[in-house]
């Protein structure tokens, strides 16, 4: 009686387990260690979910800037005007929208040595033809986001100091005065730019002019805008995470920001319906031997040797500069980018010695 008396309440048939000292340190050393993976997976979805944000932000900050808000209202493409989001061909649209007059289309379709010799003679003036390539890139840039920086006032205003100074000392500064001229977005067209060959670990960077640019602008010329770019400029497509993607292929960009022909590289180009390479190659051959000009077939052993030399100096650092410029923001290479050069494809860097050799 006086046994059950002295029994804790509740306790009655209870089995009791006594551990080791070693056992409870065990126990204890297993909820500290899960405790502390629970805190720093926690911590790294964090951090993971906060520099996602933060690239999302600067990329709407840095498509703020340049998509539209430095477009002239009366450059805005009318509603009734804009072609469907179902329409993916849009070369034709400045000849057949009627947003552009006669005079406007004449203007932006010459070829570069035409325009310089045009405004040379005074027939023409530097600042009308500044003015309609502005409009027909500003058009271009709604169409295709073909575009990343915008220059437009101030190469008006330059025009029109060129108009100027002709007028005054009867003779052009250069052989391309008054000529507007679009560069890839690897040049500084002015002091300051932030060129970024679409890295966000470039941008908001300012830099000098580019010397090229500079030496542009001594002959006259008059750079009006930077034109996109693929990220590292290392594919054919312009699709980067800064700006998104420009919506058609290089070569209906280069038509459909007016047949710029003035403006790009190759100024003798003309605008062609895209075909098939072989069908095109056949057409061409045809209407060469109709013209009377012996065709001679050619194997192009040259061109495939020079891609396998240039894709190993392109490859030479293994990706380690695209992974560093990646990595100081976060940004994710582009798929292509990364199956390529980035850091799951563990290609391998080229010794000095191979990379020499590449070079002989």
């Amino acid at each position: 009686m006086g046994d059950e008396m002295d029994q804790p309440r509740g306790t009655a048939g209870a089995i009791y387990l006594i551990l080791p000292p070693t056992s409870y340190l065990t126990i204890h050393l297993i909820i500290h260690l899960i405790i502390h993976l629970i805190i720093h997976l926690i911590a790294h979805l964090m951090i993971h979910l906060i520099t996602h944000l933060m690239i999302h932000l600067i990329v709407y900050l840095v498509q703020s800037q340049f998509l539209g808000v430095e477009i002239a209202a009366e450059w805005a493409i009318p509603e009734d005007l804009f072609p469907s989001v179902d329409e993916d061909f849009v070369h034709d649209f400045p000849n057949k929208s009627g947003f552009f007059t006669e005079r406007e289309l004449l203007l932006t379709e010459e070829t570069a040595p035409e325009v310089v010799e045009r405004i040379a003679s005074g027939e023409w003036t530097s600042l009308e033809i500044v003015t309609a390539i502005c409009k027909r890139a500003a058009v271009a840039q709604q169409l295709l986001n073909c575009v990343t920086e915008i220059y437009f006032e101030q190469e008006i205003l330059r025009a029109r100091e060129l108009d100027e100074y002709l007028k005054r000392a009867g003779k052009t500064i250069g052989p391309l005065h008054g000529l507007p001229i679009s560069l890839k977005d690897q040049l500084n067209l002015i002091k300051g730019a932030a060129t970024s060959i679409r890295y966000i670990s470039y941008t908001n960077k300012p830099k000098k002019s580019s010397t090229l640019v500079e030496l542009l602008v001594q002959a006259g010329a008059v750079p009006y805008i930077n034109s996109n770019v693929p990220a590292t400029l290392m594919m054919g497509e312009s699709v980067r995470n800064v700006l998104d993607r420009t919506h058609l292929t290089s070569t209906l960009i280069h038509e459909a920001v007016s047949d710029l022909r003035m403006t790009e590289s190759d100024i003798n180009s003309l605008p062609i319906p895209t075909l098939d390479k072989k069908l095109a190659m056949e057409i061409a051959k045809a209407k060469s031997l109709d013209a009377g000009h012996l065709v001679v077939d050619d194997i192009p052993h040259g061109p495939v040797e020079a891609m396998e030399i240039i894709t190993e100096m392109w490859s030479a650092d293994a990706g380690l500069e695209f992974q560093r410029d990646t990595d100081a923001t976060g940004e994710p290479p582009h798929p292509q980018l990364e199956a390529w050069l980035g850091r799951t494809a563990n290609a391998e860097r080229a010794s000095l010695s191979d990379a020499w050799q590449n070079g002989q």
